[in-house]
């Protein structure tokens, strides 16, 4: 099985997690997420050690990819598992759950997005051969489709309030009040993201 095709199932699970949280509620289906996660870390990890043999020579672009990349893959965490509630976010409930409009979430709706796009741009700059692109390519895709699932259905049926959060904060491109409201309330803790009421 390829790295590709591991990738591919992970996203499969993503997408089976959110239609889940929103059609059947089904408990053991909720892993989907965990699974998906997992998959695509291991597609990556199997593209990235494919051919150790022909690891490239270490140079200043490439050392500058493994750099991007780390500072990349720390903004996912952070933005996906320490910039929201854990417990409320990711963990088993039928409720409706309040949307978190502060910090990161002000500058933009999805700004994982971001991180993950990065991440797959460095790890190419470190390793810039056909299938690291093929990758990083697809996976940015697939990604983008995610949130698009997530923005325009997934959402506004698990999050109260996501109608207005939607009205008052960008997708995709921050601009300047969101950027602004982002950085005075960045260093929010967890627990003060509430339902947007702007």
């Amino acid at each position: 099985m390829t790295a590709l095709t591991v990738g591919f199932l992970g996203f499969a699970c993503l997408f089976l997690y959110d239609i889940n949280s929103v059609r059947w509620k089904n408990k053991m289906l909720h892993r989907g997420f965990v699974t998906g996660m997992f998959c695509i870390a291991l597609s990556t990890a199997l593209a990235l050690g494919s051919d150790p043999s022909a690891l490239p020579s270490f140079t200043a672009a490439r050392f500058a990819g493994i750099a991007l990349a780390v500072i990349f893959l720390a903004a996912l965490i952070y933005t996906l598992f320490f910039a929201l509630p854990f417990q409320s976010t990711y963990t088993y409930d039928d409720k409706l759950k309040s949307i978190c409009d502060r910090g990161v979430y002000a500058f933009c709706r999805h700004p994982g997005f971001w991180c993950f796009a990065g991440f797959y741009a460095s790890i190419y700059l470190f390793r810039p051969n056909r299938e690291i692109a093929i990758l990083a390519l697809s996976f940015t895709g697939f990604n983008f489709l995610y949130i698009l699932l997530q923005d325009r259905w997934t959402f506004p049926n698990t999050f109260r309030a996501y109608d207005a959060y939607r009205r008052s904060t960008p997708f995709l491109i921050p601009t300047c009040s969101s950027i602004k409201t982002g950085l005075q309330t960045l260093r929010v803790s967890q627990g003060e993201c509430h339902e947007s009421e702007r």
